[in-house]
């Protein structure tokens, strides 16, 4: 299953800022100049996900001291686009 990893992604909120994120990911990654067909999924589906883990990182963030809470930040950080099969649809 491909994959884009974008670090630090919580840092990121506009949407032409994320489309670049996500070409520069595909380019490095891939070697592929569109990421849709990559992926097998739309921007916009990549934008939400993007900001679900955006609003996931910033929630949790105030209740890091709390280990389990600190664990589930950290995986917010980061978001990993993943490619979408036919079953979950595009």
């Amino acid at each position: 299953m491909k994959n884009l990893h974008i670090t630090n992604s919580y840092k990121v909120w506009l949407i032409k800022s994320m489309q670049k994120e996500i070409k520069d990911a595909a380019k490095r990654d891939y070697n592929s100049d569109d990421p849709e067909i990559l992926l097998n999924r739309g921007y916009r589906s990549m934008y939400i996900e993007w900001w679900l883990h955006n609003i996931g990182y910033y929630l949790t963030k105030p209740f890091c001291c709390v280990d389990v809470v600190h664990k589930t930040n950290l995986r917010f950080k980061d978001v990993d686009l993943e490619e979408w099969t036919d079953e979950r649809g595009s």
